[in-house]
């Protein structure tokens, strides 16, 4: 079991690592290939949320570290669904938006991950 958090650890550090970069990159330069990312974050959202909804149900007592999970889940969820339904629309605000949504996500993904350390998982 100590494996598995372990696991979970290092891949939530790696996940938010990218994340981080991508949503730099998104404030640096916005206009790069903006409808073509919209789309792929659009399914980067939607599956994450679902990750993140299942995670919290699933975890029970655990679900003490993870207790933004459903919150961010259920927020991915909308940004994917509005990035799929009117991307040229969304395009306007995009690169700030979804660039300031992975940084947060990533602050608490790292967070997450320093908080498991110290619990020694």
């Amino acid at each position: 079991m100590k494996e598995f958090y372990k696991h979970m650890r290092i891949c939530s550090i790696i996940v938010s690592l990218c994340t981080l970069i991508l949503g730099i990159i998104m404030i640096i330069k916005p206009d790069v290939s903006a409808l073509l990312i919209c789309y792929v974050l659009a399914f980067l959202m939607l599956v994450s949320g679902i990750y993140e909804i299942i995670r919290y149900f699933k975890l029970g007592v655990m679900g003490l570290f993870f207790r933004f999970d459903l919150g961010l889940g259920l927020c991915n969820l909308l940004i994917g669904f509005l990035l799929l339904i009117h991307p040229h629309g969304v395009l306007i605000f995009l690169p700030i938006a979804i660039a300031l949504s992975m940084l947060i996500e990533s602050v608490f993904d790292i967070q997450l991950a320093v908080e498991m350390k110290d619990y020694q998982m």
